[in-house]
């Protein structure tokens, strides 16, 4: 092999390397990312409008004396497909307007759980246009842990028990959800990302505290460092009686994440981009140079 050939395969051996070897991705700026602005973390209580709930007990016994109530599932099609109550059906929250026969008589918004915010909203706008809607409260998670029937995949069901970040985010302000503070110790940052979270150093004082907030209208969310291991809290918190207990995807460390990545998308490119660390320059430049060699054969 030639001194050229010879310096062609180098060169191509080079930026075969480098292509295989992850480039150091763009530095953050971690500084900014770190501070979460206190209009994602703070924020005055909701208090939720009663007068549109129903318990999944109440609905019950509601149902087993045949009191004229339908049941309308506001979920995706392809989760209503797997699971569902009996009997219910499937209709999109944003629909419910158009759909004139729902006037007839009284039905039941059915959610997958800790959904409020937007079912109340719509509740709202739909009494004023004559329709006589009410809310699950706890939706298909409380439905399940009150005995209620279903029919299809009940693993469906034990999955909306673990709310996603966003989900968390979107409904944490109402003054009737309680977080709890699940892990071995205080977590750091943990007051300043979830306000008034309350700290528990065992499952007897998680059920105790939480008896004390009340039942009727309460909803419990749970979380640890990373979320994992709620299942021993969780199942004494059914075994209390309470219902409508959810977990916290991802813990603390997961909704820490969420909240940075959406303060820097408030950013502009420029702004959440600083400079790609190490030598940005290189594979460009030998990429460049092979293709020369190439050029001139």
């Amino acid at each position: 092999m030639d001194k050229r050939k010879l310096k062609q395969y180098f060169i191509f051996l080079m930026v075969a390397l480098l292509q295989a070897t992850p480039e150091p991705a763009a530095a953050i700026d971690t500084a900014t990312a770190g501070k979460v602005p206190e209009e994602l973390i703070e924020g005055a209580p909701i208090k939720p409008d009663y007068s549109l709930v129903v318990t999944a007990t109440e609905l019950l016994n509601k149902t087993k004396h045949n009191k004229g109530v339908t049941l309308v599932d506001i979920r995706r099609p392809e989760e209503f497909e797997r699971l569902r109550i009996p009997g219910s059906i499937n209709v999109a929250l944003h629909a419910l307007k158009a759909k004139a026969y729902l006037k007839a008589q009284p039905f039941v918004l059915v959610s997958a759980g800790l959904e409020w915010r937007d079912l109340e909203d719509e509740c709202r706008r739909l009494r004023k246009d004559g329709f006589m809607p009410s809310i699950l409260f706890g939706g298909l998670v409380a439905w399940q842990s009150q005995g209620g029937p279903l029919e299809g995949d009940r693993l469906l069901a034990a999955s909306y028990r673990e709310i996603p970040a966003h989900l968390f985010f979107y409904e944490k302000k109402y003054e009737n959800i309680t977080v709890f503070d699940v892990s071995a110790k205080p977590l750091p940052d943990a007051q300043k990302l979830i306000h008034g979270n309350v700290h528990v150093k065992n499952i007897e004082s998680l059920v105790k505290l939480a008896k004390q907030k009340g039942l009727r209208y309460r909803a419990i969310v749970l979380f640890n460092e990373n979320g994992e291991l709620y299942e021993k809290f969780d199942a004494a918190l059914k075994k209390a009686g309470i219902s409508t207990a959810f977990c916290l995807k991802g813990g603390i460390n997961g909704y820490r994440h969420f909240l940075e990545n959406t303060t820097l998308s408030w950013k502009s490119k420029a702004e959440r981009v600083v400079t790609l660390g190490g030598c940005g320059t290189c594979s460009s430049a030998i990429q460049e140079e092979q293709n020369v060699e190439f050029k001139r054969h």
